[in-house]
């Protein structure tokens, strides 16, 4: 009677079986962990992006209607020569950026370095005719927006009359609160530059507020971004 021998895999086989397929595994494991970290790093500079861009569209909001009261339109008409037809007489309700911050010629000065060391200005004080009632006055048309460096975030503070704010301007603590405590953003530098800096902005006579903004993200401070907004103040009386 003939016996049917069958033969099974050596123990050298099932080595390196088992070694091809501890490599694939890991690789697979890999790549997973890969596709997930990639995917967590994704979703917080999205988080980052979105908070920043917040902070953006709140400060263009006020900085677009910075300077507008009842009638305001007037204000914008133009000679040949491109000056104001109807001279700027109250500065109660324009923003202006008068001399450089630091200058001992003048002490109205709207855009400020909170910091002497400061390279460009992190401060702008805004007003507004919010109510269209022709004269500005109450915490809904005084604002100011300023960088902290040593809360690494922006401040935001709100005052009952002109003259208030033409007081303290951008000095103090009082008053101001963080608005970028969100859990997501951790801000390095918030900027603020005119363009032009001397003169008007041919052919609207409106000068530009160029915002920069440079963060990190909360969960990974290496993670940074970096914005810049062009916003044009549409109710300029230079």
């Amino acid at each position: 009677m003939r016996m049917n021998l069958r033969r099974g895999f050596s123990m050298v086989e099932l080595l390196v079986a088992l070694v091809a397929g501890l490599i694939i595994v890991g690789t697979a494991t890999t790549l997973y962990v890969s596709i997930i970290r990639a995917n967590a790093t994704s979703v917080q500079l999205s988080a980052l992006n979105l908070g920043m861009q917040s902070l953006l569209d709140v400060m263009e909001r006020d900085i677009r209607r910075a300077g507008y009261f009842a009638n305001a339109s007037l204000n914008l008409s133009r000679d040949a020569n491109g000056n104001p037809v109807i001279a700027p007489t109250d500065r109660t309700a324009m923003f202006s950026l008068m001399a450089s911050a630091g200058s001992s010629t003048t002490t109205w000065q709207d855009m400020q370095r909170i910091s002497v060391v400061a390279p460009l200005y992190d401060c702008i004080l805004l007003r507004y005719d919010a109510n269209d009632d022709g004269s500005i006055a109450g915490t809904n048309e005084i604002m100011g927006y300023r960088f902290k460096s040593t809360e690494l975030g922006l401040e935001f503070k709100q005052w009952d009359t002109v003259a208030d704010q033409l007081d303290q301007l951008c000095e103090g603590d009082e008053g101001w609160n963080n608005i970028s405590q969100d859990g997501q953003v951790q801000l390095s530098s918030v900027t603020f530059a005119i363009t032009p800096a001397v003169g008007f902005s041919v052919p609207t006579g409106q000068r530009t507020i160029t915002v920069s903004m440079v963060g990190q993200s909360q969960q990974k401070p290496t993670l940074s971004l970096t914005l810049q907004r062009q916003v044009r103040m549409r109710n300029d009386q230079y």
